[in-house]
């Protein structure tokens, strides 16, 4: 027993809690010491598997969520390349004797392959060409559809089209010819309203970048480079994922060990790990959730065979009323909404 409890309490300083991040030598030589004064013997070693996991995921360097500084400056490098690559657009030679209407004769799948080359590169986006009479006349890139509600012919103008599961950031750059309005450029890039890579926006390996959607945390962004845009963006934990269950793998190990071999110690590891999992910052995987209810009804049904029968009835009752409370009130807020906010406004 020994053995056990003092592997509880070096996974327990190992964590994961709110602000807790000791050093890795510190990690290590705790962890040592527990182990020296432990001195395992047969099953006792089993334990110590879960330390030694829990230690290494404790060491290992974490990424940390991206800033919303450098966010924006992310989307303002973006939206600076989108400018470049319409304005550049606007000056293209074929295109020009396409739309001034010189009278040569361009063969018509010319502007279609500048187009398509025109948006290597960058996901999903898409190129349209608009004549002088507003109709778009030519694309290339990924073939989306043309963002709704733009009107294809005007002035430089920005903005967003949003979508129930994706979003439009497009830029229309009108072409002149001799300060005439011949027609105009639109560079639309559609993206998911959730992602690792959205309008130059990236996210970690633990963290993805969310848009359009108003959540705790949210901040509107304003590229300088782009008036009349705003962007609602915020940073959300990965729901899954092996670097997210990894987190609590020490934890999941520790139970499981427990639950075959130390089952009267089960119910104590279970609820220490699933303090961690409650104290969170962040939303832990639905894995690691999902295991870790799974070895706390295994625990506590092991823990109901030693009791008396009202005692272990009173044990199952207090459980499932605690399961039903966690369901009901553990979930987050924005699983109950079934539309994205831009939607419902």
């Amino acid at each position: 027993m020994r053995s056990w409890l003092l592997a509880l309490a070096a996974v327990t300083v190992c964590g994961p809690w709110p602000g807790w991040e000791p050093s890795p030598i510190a990690l290590i030589a705790v962890c040592g010491a527990f182990l020296a004064l432990a001195r395992p013997r047969g099953n006792g070693w089993w334990p110590w598997t879960a330390v030694a996991i829990a230690c290494v995921v404790g060491c290992w360097p974490a990424a940390k969520a991206p800033q919303m500084d450098r966010l924006a400056m992310q989307l303002e490098k973006h939206c600076r390349s989108m400018l470049a690559k319409g304005v550049e657009l606007g000056g293209e030679a074929d295109l020009l004797r396409l739309l001034g209407a010189f009278g040569e004769v361009v063969d018509p799948a010319l502007p279609f392959g500048t187009l398509d080359r025109a948006a290597r590169g960058a996901p999903g986006r898409t190129v349209f060409l608009a004549d002088h009479r507003g109709q778009v006349v030519a694309w290339g890139g990924a073939k989306n559809s043309f963002p709704h509600s733009v009107r294809p012919l005007g002035q430089r103008r920005w903005g967003i089209s949003w979508s129930v599961g994706s979003a439009d950031l497009w830029l229309r750059e009108p072409v002149l010819v001799e300060g005439r309005l011949v027609g105009a450029i639109i560079v639309s890039d559609r993206r998911p309203l959730e992602g690792d890579l959205l309008w130059g926006m990236r996210g970690t390996s633990r963290h993805t970048i969310t848009i359009g959607i108003h959540r705790p945390g949210a901040v509107v962004l304003q590229p300088d480079n782009g008036p009349g845009i705003e962007v609602p963006v915020a940073v959300s934990a990965r729901g899954s994922g092996l670097g997210s269950v990894a987190l609590w793998l020490g934890w999941l190990v520790l139970a499981a060990a427990a639950l075959i071999f130390e089952s009267r110690l089960a119910w104590l590891v279970v609820v220490i790990g699933g303090a961690s999992m409650l104290a969170a910052t962040e939303s832990p995987p639905s894995v690691a959730a999902a295991l870790t209810m799974l070895l706390a009804g295994a625990s506590l049904g092991r823990l109901a065979r030693t009791l008396p029968p009202v005692g272990s009835r009173t044990l199952v009752l207090v459980a499932l009323a605690g399961a039903a409370v966690f369901a009901v009130f553990g979930a987050p807020a924005d699983r109950l909404h079934w539309l994205p906010e831009h939607l419902l406004r």
